[in-house]
C-alpha cells in the first residue's frame, strides 16, 4: 500500500492551493507495538490494509471533508444505529458514509445510510 500512500500525499500536496494548507494533514504513525496494544486491550483484530495505514498515519485527514481518518483511541464503538458488530474509524465524503471495521469478518467496510459494502481501502 506504499504507492498508494505515496500518490494521496502527493495529491494532497498538489491541491493546496485549491482547498488550503490545512485542507489535508497526517499525523505520524503508529508502530506494530501500539496497535498490537490496541487490539489487546479492545480485544479487536484491525484489518491488515487499516494497519498499514496506522503505520503512516495515526489519524488523518484529506481535503477538508473528503476523507477522515480516526486514531485507534477514537474509532466509534457500540454506537446508535450502526450494527455492534461494526467499528466506526473514519468518515468519508461528508455526506454521513462511513468507513467502518467489521468485528466478525475482520474486514473494512462503507457504511452509506442504510447500505453497508465491502471497502476497497486502496481505492
Amino acid at each position: 500500500m506504499t504507492k498508494e500512500i505515496k500518490r494521496i500525499t502527493e495529491l494532497c500536496e498538489s491541491k493546496i492551493n485549491e482547498y488550503g494548507e490545512d485542507s489535508s494533514w497526517f499525523e505520524p504513525g503508529l508502530s506494530e507495538v501500539d496497535i498490537y496494544d490496541w487490539e489487546i486491550s479492545n480485544n479487536i483484530s484491525i484489518p491488515t490494509l487499516y494497519k498499514e495505514w496506522l503505520f503512516f498515519s495515526e489519524k488523518s485527514q484529506i481535503r477538508n471533508n473528503l476523507a477522515h481518518f480516526y486514531k485507534p483511541d477514537d474509532f466509534l464503538i457500540n454506537i446508535s444505529g450502526i450494527p455492534n458488530d461494526l467499528i466506526i474509524v473514519g468518515e468519508l465524503m461528508g455526506d454521513g458514509e462511513l468507513l467502518c471495521i467489521s468485528k466478525s469478518d475482520n474486514k473494512l467496510v462503507v457504511v452509506d445510510h442504510d447500505t453497508i459494502e465491502d471497502a476497497d481501502f486502496r481505492e
